[in-house]
């Protein structure tokens, strides 16, 4: 097991070089001017302080070299200085990845305490009401896009029961209560699309696994249904599932940088739109740097949960 998570992070860096690569040329033919467009206001600076400013900021070097200045600060865990703040990258990032983690496992929490229960409801009923309303709701669900669902609670909690937006997000390491109840909608509304997956993959998993010879062996022994989904089913069912989760995990951390930028929550997520926005290279190919590290780890971390839900995997061998 240690040595195929050993290969697994070696696998990482050839991935991370590709990516990072393919990143930094394509923010390069991107039209603007990150200059400009960081000092382009009521006061736009002249020509000759715009030079000044790029020979500062190393932008008049040729493209290699500042290929290579940039990849050599990020094996130094140097990502740069944002043109637009003149902060460094790391500390912005360090400010807001615990924002954008706490939203992102909130959701996947709330995925995971709604979608085994009404997953196991589901494949338990099949084809009868209780399975055709679940089927029901998790297809409007899958379909309803997350800033569409966003805009529409906002408006209806504004309206009827005079909720606001919060003006200072805390975070699940500081203050945890607050902290929760303030991403407890955005959290929710970011899970509503990963519940309904996982439910229909919890439910034809069942299915399927409720047809099993071992199935019909314990029903036959006189086990009672309940404790024969439950104790039997549901486990082996819930192994294939498990990449559902992973997927969606990854896919949360997409839906975060809508939700984040619709509540005003300062994470990863609106980092990234604001560096967009600005056209400041540095602040986004740090952040899309740790989305990538997440997505990696998170694929890892599924790989070695199978090993562990299921004796029969050996990664060893």
């Amino acid at each position: 097991m240690i040595g195929y998570v050993i290969k697994r992070l070696l696998w990482f860096i050839p991935v991370l070089l590709v990516i990072l690569t393919l990143l930094f040329l394509l923010l390069q033919v991107v039209p603007g001017d990150p200059i400009r467009a960081a000092f382009g206001g009521e006061n736009p600076l002249d020509e000759q302080q715009v030079r000044a400013l790029r020979a500062e900021l190393g932008l008049d070097r040729p493209l290699y070299i500042r290929y290579v200045s940039w990849l050599w600060g990020v094996l130094h865990f140097d990502l740069g200085i944002s043109i637009y703040s003149g902060t460094t990258v790391k500390k912005q990032l360090v400010t807001r990845i615990p924002v954008t983690v706490g939203l992102v496992a909130f959701a996947l929490f709330i995925t995971l305490i709604f979608s085994i229960p009404f997953g196991t409801l589901a494949g338990y009923y099949h084809d009868r009401w209780p399975d055709w309303i679940l089927r029901t709701i998790s297809i409007l669900f899958i379909g309803l896009p997350h800033f569409w669902l966003a805009a529409i609670a906002i408006m209806l909690l504004m309206t009827f029961s005079g909720w606001s937006l919060s003006v200072e997000y805390v975070t699940l390491f500081t203050q945890p209560i607050k902290a929760l109840k303030q991403l407890a909608l955005p959290a929710f509304i970011m899970a509503l699309r990963p519940i309904s997956i996982a439910t229909r993959m919890i439910r034809s998993s069942l299915i399927e696994v409720l047809e099993e010879d071992y199935i019909r062996t314990a029903r036959a022994k006189g086990v009672t249904e309940g404790l024969l989904t439950r104790r039997h089913a549901l486990p082996n069912s819930i192994i294939p599932v498990v990449t559902v989760y992973g997927l969606e995990g990854i896919v949360l951390v997409g839906a975060s940088v809508i939700i984040e930028t619709i509540f005003g929550i300062p994470g990863i997520g609106s980092l990234v739109v604001e560096a967009a926005n600005n056209r400041d290279f540095y602040v986004l190919q740090g952040s899309i740097l740790v989305l990538l590290s997440y997505a990696l780890l998170l694929n890892l971390v599924i790989d070695l949960l199978y090993g562990w839900l299921d004796p029969r995997i050996r990664y060893g061998r």
